[in-house]
């Protein structure tokens, strides 16, 4: 990137800040987990954020101001957002295991009856 072209956002380097858009949340959750199979995009996060009525993705905490009157940049509380994070994937996962475990059962039922002779009870 030339110096002469600037990024269209505020940059901001500050490690101490509790708050960050969507790409810094991101970031964050990225270094928090790096065990995940996919990296977390910003386009991810602003889908959690679009459907958070669904999802129950955090409120955001703050805006970055608009000097034009525009509605600004949601700006998320870091720690919140992991807390939502670790729930839902906690929550993903339980739900993925109970799919796989009944997954398992429907293939590990016998497909034929026992021939004991007996017909069987019809409830």
């Amino acid at each position: 990137m030339a110096k002469d072209n600037r990024p269209t956002g505020p940059v901001v380097d500050d490690k101490e800040s509790t708050h960050g858009g969507f790409s810094d949340i991101a970031r964050v959750l990225n270094e928090l987990f790096p065990n995940r199979r996919r990296p977390i995009s910003r386009q991810l996060v602003h889908k959690w954020y679009m459907y958070r009525e669904d999802n129950k993705f955090p409120e955001a905490a703050s805006t970055t101001g608009s000097t034009n009157g525009g509605k600004g940049h949601p700006e998320f509380n870091y720690t919140v957002v992991v807390g939502w994070y670790e729930r839902e994937r906690l929550h993903r996962d339980e739900r993925r295991y109970i799919r796989s475990r009944t997954a398992m059962a429907a293939v590990a039922l016998p497909t034929q009856r026992a021939t004991t002779g007996e017909e069987p009870m019809v409830a």
